[in-house]
């Protein structure tokens, strides 16, 4: 653990927020050890821990299983939700209940909505398309961004609906904040943040370290 390299993958997003909770601790402990991060979709992340150029990758797990030669270590979930612009009438057609960290709107009544939603190419709109699929709801899509950031904000301006991780809805800053409203668990809304690692790939000591630490601040299984 004194000296070496790790490749390691991981979102924008997750980067921001995992990194600088680990990499105080990883340092004190590996002052030598050169990390190489990779910031990518997760769809190229899992491509590149097949060939072998990642040692391992902090993501979210696929919906849909991606190879039988990529593990995913779940540590914990988090529910997406519908972001809507706070005067809608469905902001106030959802109702409370238990266990729900929103208000819960019938995701149906979504039928007629026009939809804000991410590339095909990125996790949360597998996951949107997932839920949304579950519904039997085919999005009437207004727009198509790369930021969900983007999405909310619009969201909040009345320009559509979007539907996005919980955790990052919290963490984002609006001009116009959008109501958030909660999904029923019937829908499985949500997606799994995981270690994922390569059936044919080696650990090394200092590997085990780092997840260690990403188990020990991240993990709520």
């Amino acid at each position: 653990m004194k000296k070496g390299r790790i490749s390691i993958g991981i979102t924008n997003h997750l980067g921001n927020m995992i990194l600088p909770k680990i990499l105080p601790e990883f340092k004190k402990q590996c002052p030598f050890v050169t990390l190489t991060i990779y910031e990518g979709t997760t769809d190229n992340q899992e491509m590149k821990l097949l060939s072998g150029e990642l040692n391992f990758a902090v993501l979210h797990a696929p919906k849909k299983e991606v190879s039988p030669l990529l593990n995913y270590e779940r540590l914990a979930t988090d529910p997406f939700v519908i972001a809507i612009a706070a005067d809608h009438p469905l902001a106030e057609a959802a109702g409370i209940t238990e266990g729900y960290a929103y208000p819960v709107l019938d995701l149906k009544l979504l039928k007629k909505e026009k939809f804000i939603m991410l590339h095909n190419d990125q996790r949360i709109r597998h996951v949107a398309d997932s839920i949304l699929t579950k519904a039997k709801i085919t999005p009437d899509i207004i727009l198509t961004l790369k930021n969900y950031e983007t999405a909310q904000a619009l969201a909040g301006k009345g320009i559509g609906v979007t539907l996005l991780p919980g955790d990052y809805a919290r963490l984002t800053p609006a001009e116009t904040p959008p109501a958030l409203l909660s999904i029923e668990e019937k829908y499985t809304p949500g997606w799994d943040l995981c270690i994922a690692t390569a059936n044919t790939g080696f650990l090394s000591r200092t590997d085990k370290y780092f997840l260690s630490l990403v188990r020990k601040y991240f993990s709520n299984t």
